[in-house]
């Protein structure tokens, strides 16, 4: 017998009884929940993705683009128009789903912890349970609800000083078009900008630092990819041989070396690290006989990075593409901004950002059209609920909404299918809505943030920093496709719901010249 095939023999031995106790727990468990079902009943131990691709393809030609394992959750949500007004159950790489329809997410999404959390699904789906990191931390939670929500306008003058002298450095600075790598270019400046807010001048340069910042993101995707080929029973033991996870495990050990010189410098010497940092703010929430912990301090500071730099430079990426493919709304958007900050006394502030209406709205509708994934509101169910039409959801059921779809219903918004980049400015400006329809806006039209208890709690960050990057783009460059090229990069989905820009995504940039005489 082949020697290398003695281990897949000796995984499939061992694997076994762990798949058919978890088979028998899911047919027990789906079979009580009386709703149509969709798709294939469970996944394989492993196998042939193409031929399973191709039978979940049949009949649905608006994901013949897709790929495993991202097509199960897509399917979920292109079925959408199939079951507009009732949950529906689906089999995906991440183990059973209920589908709720977006409008029954108003009744689930105050739910209390104890009755329904993010926190279960979220680690399911990023598969980061084997890295040790507690994604649920209460102190990490306090520290992004509460001091940093309420230090935003504290911070702001830092942020936008710092955010001016990176893009001056990473984006060309001449008058003749210039190519640039949109994702690649704005994970250096997001890892930069939000090193400041995270641990402040004396680490956010440090050139390991920001390599682990914006590669973090990325690695936990590509591990989760790997690990969904196979079944949720097996990933506990391929996880130990899989060549994703020990780079994760890699970027892990290199970012707890550089965190431990940090704690060490900050335990003794407190005074040179005073300051309004996350690190600073996560050590009152864990309090003095914690500060020792480099594992805990290093898991937070590697999750916040993914949760900001990551989404916050994809996000900007699909954004630049729209203005590269939609060159039209350049102009109204650079009058905006040059404004705005006239207004307030010629420099740019947070005070400049609520009359950044139109700039809000494009990032609106450019979310609406690259939200960071078709399914939203992932939700584990740890006590029995009844819905409003009478439907009963067990314990540890997952659900999520079919929530792209709902966006691009014409029943929701008109025209859905075009770039309508003042959408949602045209929406405020209508009696009594200026305060709705704002890209932190979470509404059941507006899902990508989350909603409810769980929603993003960075996402008025997020909105900040985005109105200002994308302002300083838009007010100093002209931004066009490559020649030749007549629509933006396409974008490319991975992982179970990860709908991303493309990673090597190119446009032509060049420094204006008025802006430059400025």
């Amino acid at each position: 017998m082949d020697s290398s095939a003695i281990p897949g023999l000796a995984l499939t031995a061992c694997s076994v009884p762990l798949f058919l106790a978890g088979v028998l727990y899911i047919l027990l468990h789906r079979n009580s929940i009386d709703l149509p079902f969709v798709g294939p009943r469970w996944a394989p131990l492993w196998g042939d993705p193409d031929a399973e691709v191709a039978h979940l393809k049949e009949g649905y030609e608006k994901v013949e683009a897709l790929t495993l394992p991202s097509l199960n959750v897509c399917l979920a949500d292109h079925l959408y128009l199939q079951y507009p007004d009732r949950p529906f159950q689906l089999y995906s790489q991440d183990g059973h789903y209920v589908v709720v329809p977006p409008k029954m997410v108003e009744e689930l999404r105050n739910l209390p912890d104890d009755q329904m959390t993010a926190l279960e699904t979220t680690t399911n789906i990023l598969q980061i349970g084997l890295l040790g990191a507690d994604i649920g931390d209460p102190a990490s939670i306090a520290t992004i609800r509460n001091q940093l929500a309420h230090n935003v306008g504290n911070i702001m003058p830092g942020v936008i000083s710092e955010v001016e002298k990176v893009l001056l450095k990473d984006l060309p600075q001449t008058s003749e078009w210039s190519t640039v790598t949109v994702l690649p270019t704005l994970l250096h400046v997001l890892a930069i900008v939000m090193g400041l807010i995270f641990v402040g001048p004396t680490l956010n340069n440090d050139p390991t630092y920001i390599k682990n910042s914006e590669s973090f993101g990325n690695e936990v995707l590509e591990n989760a990819r790997a690990m969904k080929r196979y079944h949720p029973f097996l990933r506990p033991l391929v996880g130990l041989v899989l060549p994703e996870l020990r780079a994760l495990f890699w970027r892990w050990r290199s970012s707890k070396a550089l965190m431990g010189e940090f704690v060490k410098s900050a335990n003794a010497n407190p005074d040179l690290h005073h300051g309004l940092t996350v690190f600073n703010w996560f050590r009152e929430n864990i309090g003095k006989d914690q500060w020792g912990d480099v594992n805990r301090q290093t898991h937070m500071q590697l999750l916040s990075s993914m949760g900001a730099v990551h989404t916050s430079a994809v996000a900007l990426t699909h954004a630049v593409f729209e203005l590269a493919q939609h060159s039209e709304y350049q102009e109204p958007l650079r009058e905006e901004f040059t404004s705005a900050i006239e207004a307030k006394g010629g420099k740019l502030s947070k005070d400049c950002m609520p009359d950044l209406m139109k700039l809000d709205s494009f990032l609106k509708e450019t979310q609406r059209h690259s939200p960071p994934g078709y399914a939203s509101f992932f939700r584990y169910v740890y006590k029995e609920l009844i819905l409003s039409d009478g439907t009963r959801l067990p314990k540890y059921t997952q659900i999520l909404a079919a929530s792209y779809d709902h966006s691009m219903d014409p029943k929701v918004f008109d025209d859905p299918e075009k770039f309508d980049a003042f959408r949602f400015y045209n929406l405020r400006r209508q009696p009594g809505e200026k305060n709705k329809h704002q890209f932190a806006t979470t509404a059941l039209s507006a899902l990508a943030f989350g909603h409810g208890r769980h929603s993003c709690p960075g996402r008025h960050l997020a909105s900040l920093l985005g109105k200002t990057i994308l302002g300083t783009i838009v007010r100093d460059y002209e931004i066009k496709l490559l020649d030749g090229e007549t629509s933006k990069p396409e974008n490319t989905v991975t992982g179970i719901n990860n709908l991303l820009p493309d990673l090597e995504g190119k446009v032509l940039m060049r420094k204006r010249v008025v802006a430059a005489a400025n």
